[in-house]
């Protein structure tokens, strides 16, 4: 593994944090405009995602410290790490440059019955 590869330095984070390509497509969208208070309705009709995908999504990435909800219920990206800014950072860069190696890791992520099952599987000595 070359961890100089900004693909590989995201991996970990990405499998960690970024559910789907709809949840990465959320988060970006909030990213690229920190400013902006968004409502959910808001979000479904920019991304054509179902009301209870961006619902879900926005629950996740609040309690994952990427979004921070207002008295009026709209929601900003603020990241509560430097970690969390860091890697959006590079993750809207390699959006922009590497996008199919991107989504192709983020499809690749190992569902948690999956990792679970991983975990438990008997492998022959080398």
């Amino acid at each position: 593994m070359d961890e100089s590869d900004p693909i590989e330095q995201a991996r970990g984070f990405i499998h960690a944090n970024i559910h789907s390509v709809d949840h990465f497509r959320v988060v970006l969208l909030l990213h690229d405009d920190p400013e902006r208070r968004w409502q959910e309705s808001e979000v479904v009709g920019r991304l054509r995602l179902p009301p209870p995908v961006v619902h879900t999504v926005f629950t996740d990435l609040h309690a994952r410290g990427f979004i921070q909800p207002d008295q009026d219920g709209c929601y900003s990206y603020a990241p509560q790490r430097e970690e969390l800014a860091v890697m959006m950072r590079k993750l809207a860069d390699l959006d922009r440059e590497r996008p199919v190696s991107l989504i192709r890791m983020i499809y690749s992520r190992p569902t948690e019955p999956q990792a679970f099952a991983d975990a438990f599987r008997i492998r022959k000595p080398r």
